[in-house]
């Protein structure tokens, strides 16, 4: 972990960033026990909103899954009174912007979803094996369908 010596030898009082999610886990899951607040525009994972376990010192300042995830689903689908929605995602997806971006992404709706009691459905592809015609028909349940 390349953070220890700028801990010891500069003693840091904050750090601010990282923002990709592998990068500021380690450093957000350390700073706790050194009494240093984490302040990361990133951080977009469901998890790191989990300030009683891991996360205590971490605050992040920009819009996180968790947030885009509550506003679909608490807001937009409950205006609609929606209550059943299928996701389906490639895990892999938009990996140029974050590894496992839209795995992590979904993650989030799908906690949202379980927390709404929503009825759900997870449909997880990898782009080269897609056949969209094939996840729709066989991914979607009865109750999802219409005619």
């Amino acid at each position: 972990m390349q953070l220890l010596p700028i801990f010891f030898f500069l003693q840091v009082s904050v750090f601010i960033g990282p923002t990709c999610d592998y990068s500021v886990a380690p450093v957000a899951r350390y700073a706790p026990r050194w009494h240093i607040p984490v302040i990361s525009p990133g951080a977009f994972a469901h998890d790191m909103s989990d300030k009683q376990a891991e996360y205590s010192t971490l605050t992040r300042i920009g819009t996180t899954f968790n947030s885009l995830a509550y506003f679909v689903i608490t807001k937009v689908m409950g205006a609609f009174h929606w209550r059943r929605l299928q996701f389906i995602f490639d895990s892999n997806g938009h990996s140029s912007v974050m590894p496992r971006f839209c795995y992590l992404a979904s993650s989030s709706f799908i906690n949202r979803a379980k927390a709404n009691r929503f009825n759900h459905v997870v449909s997880m592809f990898s782009v080269d094996d897609l056949n969209i015609d094939q996840v729709l028909r066989n991914g979607t349940k009865n109750e999802f369908a219409s005619e």
